[in-house]
């Protein structure tokens, strides 16, 4: 390998190795197990676990199988399983608020 060629080699390798750390980190599905968590919590807060329990539920294990499947680097389905389970979790406040609307004061 010629100096030019090296040379060239050197100018690129780093906007080569930048390319791939973007491309690997835009993949990691963070901020939708991060929604999953906040809606959950928000669910919590009206006491979604007793007013909707199975909307709860459904929510708490489908952000479960979303962190496991995160921590497998499956990111496809670790995304798919967050997004349900941020779903289920909205379900579960909007059915808990529902239910504290009826509930005797």
């Amino acid at each position: 390998m010629g100096y030019d060629n090296y040379s060239r080699l050197l100018a690129v390798l780093p906007s080569a190795l930048l390319a791939i750390l973007v491309g690997a980190c835009a993949g990691i599905p963070l901020q939708e197990i991060s929604d999953a968590r906040q809606a959950l919590s928000a669910a919590e807060e009206v006491r979604a676990d007793q007013r909707a329990p199975i909307h709860y539920e459904r929510a708490a294990t489908l952000l479960g199988r979303a962190e496991r499947a995160m921590a497998a680097g499956d990111y496809s389905m670790a995304r798919g399983e967050a997004t349900f389970a941020r779903e289920e979790a909205l379900k579960a406040r909007e059915r808990s608020l529902e239910v504290l609307q009826h509930e005797p004061k």
